[in-house]
């Protein structure tokens, strides 16, 4: 299933870890909490002057477009 609310369209399940919206490693309120395959924590994280890395806008905004689309059942739930 392809998700156009997900990174690249692709809501497939993925290895991932949590990463800090703020890049703060102590604060550690769920809210500033998101998950992403590595690939795209490595791009969100890393620091390049060659390349657009993810912002945390952006980040946030896909985070709500995917829970809205598990809700409205585009994406299926993992039981």
């Amino acid at each position: 299933m392809r998700v156009a609310t997900a990174f690249n369209g692709d809501a497939s399940e993925k290895k991932g870890q949590l990463a800090h919206l703020d890049k703060d490693r102590s604060n550690n309120v769920i809210d500033n909490f998101v998950y992403l395959c590595i690939p795209h924590h490595d791009t969100y994280d890393s620091t390049t002057s060659q390349s657009k890395n993810l912002t945390e806008h952006e980040v946030r905004l896909h985070q709500a477009k995917l829970h809205q689309a598990v809700e409205q059942g585009e994406v299926p739930r993992r039981r």
